[in-house]
């Protein structure tokens, strides 16, 4: 199972290793007015157990704005840890807003 605490734009999200994590997403944009992705533009979820961290604990291509982790991206994650996050959006331009942040917390699995 799964649990989400939203705090302004920090959302941590709760996740027991092992298990599927399923979330729609959306983006506002400047004006208030909700924003869809244009042919050309990358929204990505990157998790790494620090922010100085090269490489990518988990990295996730978000697709008709749902965010999907399956089950094997946190089989091997350290249980117990908090894991920062962020998704962003890159426009075709090049431009980049990061619209969400915060931990991703693994819990301990039984089995």
């Amino acid at each position: 199972m799964y649990s989400i605490r939203i705090n302004g734009m920090d959302t941590d999200i709760y996740l027991t290793r092992g298990d599927t994590f399923m979330a729609d997403i959306s983006i506002t944009g400047a004006d208030g007015e909700p924003y869809t992705p244009a042919a050309g533009d990358a929204v990505v979820f990157a998790a790494k157990l620090h922010y100085t961290d090269e490489t990518d604990a988990i990295r996730k291509e978000v697709s008709n704005l749902q965010l999907i982790i399956e089950s094997g991206d946190t089989a091997e994650l350290e249980m117990g840890v908090a894991y920062v996050y962020d998704i962003q959006l890159t426009t075709e331009g090049g431009d980049v807003y990061t619209f969400v942040k915060g931990r991703l917390y693994i819990g301990e699995e039984v089995a």
